[in-house]
């Protein structure tokens, strides 16, 4: 789990997963680790994208913007074409925008509940739920 920011998104072709849909790579510089271990920058792969000038996103997950500030869930893939590139766990569930305000916020249709007083420190102090 970190927080971070996106730095640079990069459209590619087919999602190895999902031939049918585009694959956009994000790159995060991470600020800080909250569980686990990443190091300072990390690319994290996010089915949905464009391809052939039409945007494709998965419903209830939209694209990351450069600027996006987070904190997201991760996990690595160890093995196949995308061995080594990280993926947000639980799709829109897995990332939380961090508001100007420092609390935090759900992206698009997410369901998880989030108080609204979160902030990152109390997410920390909270062993990593926000509920």
């Amino acid at each position: 789990m970190v927080l971070g920011t996106v730095t640079t998104i990069s459209y590619e072709g087919p999602d190895p997963q999902d031939a049918k849909l585009p694959l956009t790579t994000y790159e995060i510089r991470v600020e800080q680790v909250l569980h686990g271990s990443a190091p300072n920058v990390i690319t994290i792969g996010q089915t949905g994208g464009v391809l052939d000038g039409t945007k494709y996103e998965v419903d209830g997950d939209p694209l990351m913007h450069t600027g996006d500030h987070g904190v997201f869930y991760l996990q690595q893939a160890k093995t196949g074409p995308a061995a080594g590139r990280y993926f947000v766990l639980g799709g829109p569930q897995g990332r939380l925008i961090v508001e100007q305000d420092g609390t935090l916020s759900r992206v698009g249709s997410s369901n998880v509940n989030i108080p609204t007083d979160m902030t990152v420190d109390k997410l920390v102090s909270a062993g990593g739920s926000a509920n």
